[in-house]
């Protein structure tokens, strides 16, 4: 049974999200993210939790590529994204896919907000 506000997760659930390689948890928490705010079906859930685990493979080694490079990650990931995106517009209806670009929005405008709170570095 899932969590929810009547059943909260229990040791077990997060004893097996903890046991699951990197690539698959990033890929599990982007498609949860996703299925909260757009309400995926379950093959919909099925093709966007491979669409993910694709992205984060690909993130995982262009990371490890681009190392403190950061010009080159940067480039790098808005190509994935690109991809990643143009693979979901695919699988969601054009309903999910205004909610999805929604969501992104608030993920975007969020990490503004924290920026401008973070102390310019001292070089």
């Amino acid at each position: 049974m899932p969590a929810d506000a009547d059943h909260p997760p229990r040791a077990n659930d997060q004893k097996k999200k903890d046991s699951l390689p990197p690539v698959a948890r990033a890929a599990k928490f982007e498609t949860d993210r996703i299925n909260s705010a757009v309400g995926l079906t379950k093959e919909q859930t099925t093709k966007v939790q491979h669409i993910e685990v694709m992205a984060a493979s690909k993130i995982g080694a262009a990371r490890e590529k681009y190392g403190p490079n950061r010009q080159g990650l940067t480039k790098e990931m808005e190509k994935i994204t690109a991809e990643r995106d143009a693979s979901l517009k695919g699988v969601l209806t054009p309903d999910q896919w205004v909610k999805y670009e929604k969501m992104r929005a608030d993920d975007k405008k969020r990490l503004e907000e924290q920026k401008k709170r973070m102390p310019t570095p001292v070089r």
